[in-house]
């Protein structure tokens, strides 16, 4: 009786792949686990024709139609490979849009083009790869070790859950030399987290058309009344227009954050009556929900990312210079107050041309010191003053030949006296010596550099051919 009860190998077999399969399907439903790469491949929607219909009821947040039912645990990867996944991650490329934050400037590789990763410049790249995420996940971006060893220091990226879009990444080049990026490569890498509870929130696109539909609309307090013109100025100095105004004696709030709070709370800050009704404002819009869908609001400007100038496109307004502004390397005093002028305050671009003018200036005199200086020292030495010497002794027997011949056109012209035999030799010896003596000045301090001088040229020429 036992022996019957006992499996075949090819039943035991089929029971224990039932039982593993059995086991993937409890792990995919664990919470507070890391998805592992065979996980993702089993959650990704793989199909086109699902990809496309997932996304677009993503999009929509249509969480109350039947066939998302059978879709509301996928995950959503857009150019998915399966070469990119890995044990517990997935590998993200470079998409073909790049924005230096210090040029302000967003470029589009085409076709097999690359972007100079430049030394110290920030950049935020856009992923190739689309992703949405359900609200049972999160994730998170890491770099790579394969940029790291470049020298590139990359940010975290953190994706909350309902989010779709590409992704966008800051880096920074800390290497000294340029480094190219090539669209497509594997760059990051996306950890998917199955959370302990589903998210209660969505994130949103803050359009004026769903910001009108979930607005909070609050009555002000009578003894306010007679400030709310100061009110409405107070939220326009402070740019709160986009979240918060004023409609007859009532206060339409369109999303508070910290910020936010704290900025109304400026208005009146020791007054307890007005951070009562503030505090009251914020708990109330905390628990706000969507009229569609009944949940919790999270607006974020980069959803649905497609296109890095989303995100990027209000920079240019922000004080900063443009590339397209800046014509060459070097501008003149008259054009940079132009652009000042033009610009408001690019004091970050400015300053930078100044000092690194300052810089060049700087490092030029140092090479003047170090390099030329002992050279145009030597030329001093050997050339110049030889020949200043040797100019003083011409000067000194010229003027010895003209106290002679004047002295002695005098005693003959004038007094009519001869001059003395002995004082004759003696004007005529001191003639031929300082001739003589101008001559030997002359060819030696012409022609012999002293040995000091030669070994610093020696050094000066070897050092200059070591250069080159």
């Amino acid at each position: 009786m036992i022996g019957d009860n006992i499996m075949q190998p090819e039943e035991m077999q089929s029971h224990i792949e039932e039982l593993e399969r059995r086991l993937g399907e409890l792990e995919k439903t664990m919470p507070g686990s890391m998805l592992s790469g065979q996980n993702i491949r089993d959650l990704v929607v793989k199909k086109k024709e699902d990809a496309e219909a997932y996304l677009k009821l993503f999009e929509a947040r249509d969480w109350k139609k039947p066939e998302w039912s059978k879709w509301n645990r996928n995950i959503l990867i857009d150019k998915y490979s399966e070469l990119n996944v890995t044990p517990f991650s997935y590998d993200l490329s470079l998409g073909n849009q790049f924005f230096s934050v210090q040029k302000l400037y967003t470029k589009n590789c085409e076709n097999d083009e690359v972007y100079q990763f430049e030394p110290r410049e920030t950049i935020v790249v856009i992923t190739k790869e689309l992703v949405a995420i359900p609200k049972f996940y999160s994730a998170t971006v890491w770099p790579r070790f394969g940029m790291v060893k470049q020298g590139i220091f990359q940010s975290m990226v953190k994706i909350d859950p309902t989010w779709h879009g590409k992704l966008a990444v800051a880096m920074t080049n800390l290497s000294p030399a340029s480094v190219e990026l090539h669209p497509g490569k594997a760059f990051a890498t996306l950890l998917f987290y199955n959370l302990k509870n589903p998210s209660e929130a969505d994130l949103w696109r803050p359009t004026i058309e769903e910001k009108n539909k979930v607005r909070l609309q609050m009555k002000i307090p009578d003894l306010f009344h007679s400030k709310l013109g100061l009110l409405q100025e107070h939220i326009r100095r402070c740019h709160l227009e986009d979240w918060i105004n004023i409609i007859g004696t009532d206060l339409v709030v369109y999303g508070i954050k910290e910020e936010t709070m704290d900025k109304l709370l400026e208005f009146l800050e020791r007054d307890m009556e007005w951070m009562s009704f503030c505090k009251n404002v914020a708990s109330t819009w905390a628990q706000h929900k969507h009229p569609d869908t009944g949940r919790e609001i999270v607006w974020m400007e980069a959803l649905g990312l497609e296109d890095l100038n989303q995100i990027v496109k209000g920079l240019s307004n922000k004080g900063r210079i443009i590339q397209d502004d800046v014509f060459g390397e070097l501008c003149s005093e008259k054009e940079l107050v132009e652009v000042a002028v033009a610009h408001g305050k690019p004091f970050d671009t400015i300053a930078k041309i100044l000092t690194t003018a300052n810089s060049r200036t700087d490092t030029e005199l140092c090479r003047l010191r170090t390099e030329l200086g002992p050279q145009l020292a030597i030329q001093v030495g050997a050339t110049i003053m030889p020949r200043v010497i040797t100019l003083m002794l011409t000067v000194l027997g010229f003027l010895s030949l003209v106290t002679f011949l004047a002295t002695f056109t005098i005693r003959q012209l004038v007094d009519k006296q001869e001059l003395p035999s002995g004082l004759m030799w003696f004007m005529w010896a001191s003639l031929f010596i300082i001739s003589i003596v101008t001559l030997i000045c002359f060819l030696w301090l012409n022609w012999r550099i002293p040995r000091e001088h030669r070994r610093v040229l020696t050094d000066i020429n070897g050092s200059k051919k070591g250069k080159i």
